[in-house]
């Protein structure tokens, strides 16, 4: 047998519903003939108190009351309603979400909720950031291409920076929760100076913040270049414990950390020629690298594998350079980040000799005084 085409496993209501909708849409058919023999098969396969399966599962009282982020980004919970009822309706047995936390959240409540009301769809996720911030996986696809991308940036605020007298070149680059693609281009590159992730925090002003190291490598070098991405200081835009701005999907609204810094450096150097490039689109929207692409087709073909082996509610990826499938809904419980004490930030960071700009507590300069 095939998935397609098992609606005799339905629970009753939800055949009759999908026939009323049928007859809304193209009128009466052959097909309302057979409503007795599928209906007698909905009701052997219904749930043990044969009020049907969306009556007797746990689809709307599990979610009530609780905070879900998902619902919130498609701005209720009726429109998840509304994609199961649409892959129902259509018969869709197999559906590929292609995304990064957000998408494949969605993807493993779909998953649930097919499961829920016995729609028989396997969906399969495709693991896609350009900020490699999937939890458990090597890398996502795209990521490679806005690492090799973001080099063209950071050589021209180079060339900026040295061609004039205390050049400052400052590249915001993306990252909002993850700072994989300011340290690895950092790293790919021979031009950073300084680079800002948000998973290490810094401050700006006192003899060990970002300011003062700046100064130094002005008078040392007469220029430097900076590689911040764009979740990075949030804390600095927030201070005093003001609570952060959300989204309507739960995500945090960002402040702007480029024209801050751009301020913030010009106010602190005023004879400072500062160049500031945000590159978003010029790194987004360009065609794939080869490696990329390869991955890509690599994570497709498994994909479809799964799915046609009959998983659902999992995601494609590779582990440690194996291919695997992941629950989508252990993938999707936190973001992956930049380890702050692991190799490639400690490497980083001794390339380029940065310090962690932390100016010592209060009491500190305190005890060293007396």
């Amino acid at each position: 047998g095939t998935i397609l085409g098992t609606s005799n496993v339905h629970a009753l209501h939800t055949i009759r519903r999908q026939r009323h909708k049928q007859r809304q849409l193209h009128g009466p058919s052959s097909s309302d003939e057979e409503e007795d023999w599928d209906s007698t098969d909905a009701e052997g396969g219904s749930s043990s108190n044969g009020n049907g399966s969306r009556e007797s599962g746990s689809d709307s009282s599990s979610t009530e009351g609780q905070p879900d982020a998902t619902s919130s980004m498609l701005g209720a919970q009726d429109e998840l309603e509304q994609i199961l009822d649409k892959l129902e309706f259509w018969r869709i047995n197999m559906l590929f979400v292609i995304g990064g936390q957000g998408g494949n959240l969605l993807g493993a409540q779909l998953a649930e909720g097919c499961q829920a009301r016995r729609i028989p769809c396997c969906i399969v996720g495709v693991p896609k950031s350009i900020d490699n911030d999937v939890m458990l996986m090597d890398k996502t696809f795209g990521f490679d291409t806005v690492v090799q991308e973001v080099q063209r940036p950071l050589l021209a605020a180079k060339i900026e920076a040295a061609s004039a007298r205390k050049g400052v070149g400052l590249v915001k680059v993306f990252g909002r929760r993850s700072g994989f693609i300011a340290l690895q281009a950092s790293l790919a590159s021979e031009g950073v100076d300084i680079c800002l992730i948000p998973e290490e925090p810094f401050e700006l002003d006192g003899p060990c913040g970002v300011l003062a190291f700046l100064k130094d490598l002005l008078e040392r070098n007469g220029h430097a270049v900076i590689c911040v991405a764009e979740g990075a200081g949030q804390e600095l835009m927030y201070p005093d414990g003001q609570p952060v701005q959300l989204d309507e999907a739960g995500n945090p609204l960002l402040g702007d950390i480029g024209i801050f810094l751009k301020k913030a450096i010009k106010a602190a150097i005023p004879d400072a020629t500062l160049k500031y490039i945000d590159p978003t689109y010029m790194v987004q929207a360009v065609p794939c690298t080869s490696p990329d692409h390869i991955y890509c087709r690599v994570l497709g073909m498994h994909a479809v594998d799964a799915a046609f082996a009959g998983y659902t509610g999992v995601m494609v990826g590779q582990v440690n350079s194996h291919s695997v499938l992941l629950p989508s809904s252990v993938i999707t419980q936190a973001a992956r980040k930049v380890d702050v004490n692991g190799r490639s930030w400690t490497r980083l960071r001794a390339a380029i000799g940065q310090p962690l700009f932390r100016n010592p507590p209060a009491h500190a300069h305190k005890a060293t005084s007396s």
